[in-house]
């Protein structure tokens, strides 16, 4: 695999569980209602996002590559109209709905993710960073349970397609 794919950028996240009864109190959080479809046997997802403080509505069609480093792999992203949006969203693929809360937590926006559809017994956040050097030197809240950024079944195609 080209670990450079020619426009994209390198995507450096880490994932946790979280521990619900340790979650403060995130009501005044910016919240994000995404839905997402992911394309049978590929690495390419659909996402609607919705801000629901401004009721901005942002379409996007991003293709992974897959992990080049335990934290980091390359992506693309398309930015869609809505028209451009509703004609891949008529293909067969796997639905996933979750509420997003940015939560600034120790200089970086963590984002914590409900999930609505399918439904799950737990709650992941999840951050991205510039350089795989600030991501190992993270600082994490204390109402994470256990890191599961390298855990295929956390990754958004695995829960949309149970």
């Amino acid at each position: 695999m080209d670990l450079n794919p020619k426009y994209s950028l390198i995507e450096i996240e880490r994932k946790w569980i979280v521990n619900k009864d340790k979650l403060p109190d995130i009501s005044k959080l910016k919240k994000i209602e995404v839905t997402d479809k992911y394309f049978p046997n590929t690495r390419t997802r659909l996402r609607r996002m919705l801000d629901t403080e401004t009721k901005e509505v942002k379409f996007k069609l991003t293709k992974k590559y897959g992990k080049i480093t335990p934290q980091s792999e390359p992506l693309t992203t398309l930015y869609l109209s809505e028209y451009e949006y509703e004609l891949f969203n008529e293909q067969k693929g796997y639905n996933l709905i979750k509420n997003t809360y940015q939560f600034p937590f120790s200089g970086n926006i963590f984002l914590i993710e409900f999930f609505i559809k399918p439904e799950v017994d737990f709650i992941l956040m999840e951050v991205e960073v510039l350089s795989e050097k600030l991501i190992n030197k993270l600082k994490v809240p204390d109402f994470v349970i256990k890191e599961v950024t390298n855990e295929k079944e956390y990754e958004g195609y695995a829960i949309a397609s149970r």
